[in-house]
């Protein structure tokens, strides 16, 4: 009993307590930031808006807020870990929050088309992902699932994926990229690309019979991606053609409609077939893939790539070749490599050996496949001059291999005209970066004089045409760029480039829900804000951050009076004091 009178004594003083209190409304002197703008901007995660959701309530009661980016704020504070261009034009102090770290997609390569009834490659590479876990790849196009693929981290938490899609019908398609981890949050990017039925050109030249362009060129004939014409020199003036290729190579008119030519034994390449295939990538911007049987020697080295020695070597068996940018190791093998003791600095490696120490020389790793840039074009070189040998060795993709090769050096070929969207697939209001290439302008004389008319426009789905885009030239001859913001409404565009007579055309999507590539920045952004007398801290020192700001904005901090009684949230004690108070005397049966 009497602890029930004391209890009912306690919660009717607590509830006196808080009237008198209120009453009274005592005052501390406290600093404020009243007159202060702090700017807060966000990542595109998900767990970059959780954060910063906690940000704006720690900083709300001491300055002004504005959650979005603003030319005028005195101090912007970023959460995120990937980089953004909200950032460049600002200059107040920079404050970094750094979410946890989760697995992120810093780029997604797409082909610029994508053709129907044909497996186009996605690739993409994978960030924040260690050593011992692993994540689920699925590749959506409107919204069903197409391909998949698991990933599994590395000692430095990175991994490359490969998937592919192939469109049914031609026309703008949808694409997204879904990378799922047991320990952190899902990456998504989206993408659109237009499908198209038209195919690339390859032209397969040997001027002597080998097996290696045989393998490769049957290979090529199975990817309905590409149309192949080939041409045999089967004995001096004789010649065995699939297709309709050209007579000789050295018709250089007769060159220009293909976008690649793959040439077999290229030692047997007389002075003016090789001229022909450098004037191919120099003035068509064309791409040359060759095939080397034997250790190059003569002008083939100096169209190849100059260098001061060229090496070769035979294994006793064969050996795994790594293709770069690939999961397995396993995708090609061979017993047989030549290749330049020097590499050019422009060199671009794509697969790479490791030969087993030697008595004079060590275990080592040396090119096996790799392109150098010549002209408008691009020269691809295969050292691994019996790979074909196993190409039929279970788990081998040999096949597959070349037709991606392939594809790829067709793919940078330049066409007449070369538009791209960056990003392809953004959100209404967003920027979107337009980019034209003019082939003609590109590979013209420096010292002539070039007048190139280029225009683009962009049509939305129902039919209605855009304002024309404002294009200016950049540092590179025969390339303009220009900058819009996608349209309000949501739906597919299609942007148009014209440029003397030649066309071409680039999709764009345009939802809210639209997600783009972001991989982890932390060190770029913690330098930008050290340069901008800021810093960056974790998410566990949110409440820090107002002392932080306090810092770099002592000009606008003033003391000022708070009133602690004035919140309405006194209400909710106060009621239940009340409510408790009540409760027990009618128990009691006061009441």
């Amino acid at each position: 009993m009497m602890h029930s009178v004391r209890s009912r004594l306690a919660a009717r003083g607590g509830a006196i307590a808080i009237v008198v209190m209120a009453i009274i409304d005592p005052a501390f002197s406290v600093m404020r930031y009243d007159a202060a703008t702090v700017s807060v901007v966000q990542g595109p995660r998900e767990v970059d808006s959780v954060t910063a959701t906690q940000v704006r309530r720690a900083l709300q009661d001491v300055v002004r807020v504005v959650d979005a980016p603003f030319a005028a704020a005195d101090a912007i504070v970023y959460v995120g870990r990937s980089s953004t261009a909200q950032l460049e034009h600002g200059s107040a102090p920079l404050f970094v929050i750094e979410p946890p770290a989760s697995v992120s997609l810093r780029s997604v390569r797409l082909p610029t088309r994508l053709f129907v009834d044909g497996r186009n490659p996605v690739e993409a590479p994978v960030e924040g992902l260690p050593a011992g876990n692993s994540a689920t790849a699925l590749l959506r196009i409107s919204g069903v699932a197409v391909d998949r693929l698991d990933a599994h981290g590395s000692f430095d938490s990175t991994a490359n994926l490969a998937l592919g899609v192939i469109p049914l019908e031609p026309g703008v398609q949808n694409l997204r990229l879904e990378l799922t981890a047991r320990t952190a949050e899902p990456a998504v990017v989206d993408m659109t690309a237009l499908a198209r039925e038209n195919r690339w050109k390859a032209l397969m030249y040997e001027p002597r019979p080998s097996w290696a362009s045989t393998f490769v060129r049957r290979a090529l004939e199975q990817d309905t991606r590409i149309t192949v014409v080939s041409r045999t020199m089967t004995s001096r003036g004789i010649s065995r053609a699939a297709g309709v290729p050209p007579a000789r190579l050295d018709q250089i008119a007769a060159l220009v409609p293909y976008d690649v030519i793959i040439v077999g034994s290229p030692d047997a390449l007389t002075p003016t077939e090789r001229s022909a295939l450098e004037q191919f990538m120099r003035a068509r911007g064309g791409s040359v893939v060759m095939l080397l049987d034997q250790q190059p020697t003569g002008s083939l080295v100096d169209l190849i790539t100059p260098t001061t020695g060229w090496e070769h070597l035979t294994l006793s068996a064969a050996a795994p070749i790594h293709v770069m940018e690939s999961e397995s190791s396993t995708v090609v093998s061979g017993a047989e490599f030549t290749w330049p003791s020097t590499l050019p600095l422009s060199a671009d490696v794509l697969a790479l050996v490791t030969l087993p120490a030697q008595k004079t020389k060590p275990a080592r790793t040396v090119p096996a496949i790799w392109s150098v840039p010549l002209g408008g074009g691009r020269l691809f070189v295969s050292g691994a001059t019996d790979s074909w040998k196993t190409r039929a060795v279970r788990g081998t993709q040999f096949a597959q291999f070349w037709q991606g090769l392939v594809g790829r050096a067709a793919a940078q070929a330049l066409p007449p005209i070369r538009l791209t969207l960056t990003p392809s697939a953004v959100r209404p209001g967003d920027p979107v970066q337009v980019r034209i290439e003019d082939r003609a302008a590109i590979l013209a004389t420096p010292t002539i004089p070039v007048r190139a008319q280029i225009s683009a426009e962009w049509q939305s789905a129902d039919g209605k045409y855009g304002e024309g885009l404002a294009l200016y030239p950049t540092v590179r001859r025969g390339v303009v760029a220009g900058t819009f913001r996608a349209p309000a409404n949501s739906g597919n565009l299609v942007v148009r480039a014209n440029s003397a007579g030649n066309s071409d055309s680039a999709a764009l999507g345009v939802a809210p829900s639209n997600r783009t590539a972001s991989g982890d920045d932390v060190g770029l952004l913690r330098r930008l804000a050290a340069s901008t007398g800021g810093e960056s801290l974790t998410e566990r020192e949110i409440g820090r951050l107002p002392g932080r700001l306090a810092r770099v904005m002592q000009s606008k901090a003033h003391r000022g009076d708070s009133h602690p009684m004035r919140s309405p949230w006194w209400i909710v004690p106060l009621a239940l004091l009340l409510a408790f108070e009540w409760w027990s005397r009618r128990r009691s049966g006061l009441a």
